[in-house]
């Protein structure tokens, strides 16, 4: 809750209490109803009030499936709220579910990249997108850079030995795995697809 709901919140309740504890019983309504319509209309005008709105807005159509009204309202949200990665992540995801792949990938790279390459969880996102878009090496770069930060993240170890089998690369996929597997002993499905 932001400080704008809550002093509105407050002075609704001061507003209450002020009124019902007044002995003017003939127009309590009218006096509470005007003054709760003044805090609404001030908070209306918010910023605040307006981005979560939308984002409401934006969650019903994804709700609804309608994944390109909620792409377009987020896109908007995104570029008001530049520093908020939440909402580029929920857009990027809203983009490849409305099949555009193209255009979540700068929302995706920018994410990717303004965590240092850390959140591991975009970085696949990216990949697969990479990957879907048929731009395998650019998804092995992605998975490098996921393992370059976690030597033992199993999904982008095994994606990018995938990924080099299916480019015919069987030594350098069963040399990665094999690595993987050193760095994750307790991790079986390294030797399954180094078996494979």
């Amino acid at each position: 809750m932001g400080l704008n709901h809550k002093l509105s919140l407050s002075l609704i309740a001061v507003l209450f209490i002020s009124c019902a504890s007044t002995q003017r019983f003939s127009k309590p309504k009218t006096e509470i109803e005007k003054n709760f319509e003044k805090v609404i209309a001030q908070q209306e005008k918010s910023k605040e009030y307006r981005d979560n709105k939308a984002y409401f807005i934006s969650s019903a159509a994804l709700m609804g499936e309608d994944y390109d009204q909620a792409a377009q309202i987020l896109e908007k949200l995104s570029k008001e709220n530049e520093e908020d990665n939440f909402l580029k992540r929920k857009l990027a995801v809203t983009l490849i579910k409305a099949s555009k792949l193209e255009e979540s990938l700068p929302v995706l790279k920018e994410v990717f990249e303004k965590s240092k390459y850390e959140d591991s969880q975009i970085g696949l996102v990216l990949a697969g997108v990479y990957t879907g878009l048929n731009q395998g090496v650019k998804a092995q770069v992605v998975y490098e850079q996921i393992l370059k930060k976690d030597p033992s993240h199993v999904d982008a170890c095994v994606f990018l030995g995938k990924s080099f089998a299916l480019n015919d690369d069987f030594n350098k996929a069963k040399k990665l795995l094999t690595k993987c597997s050193n760095v994750s002993k307790k991790e079986g499905i390294f030797n399954y697809y180094i078996g494979k």
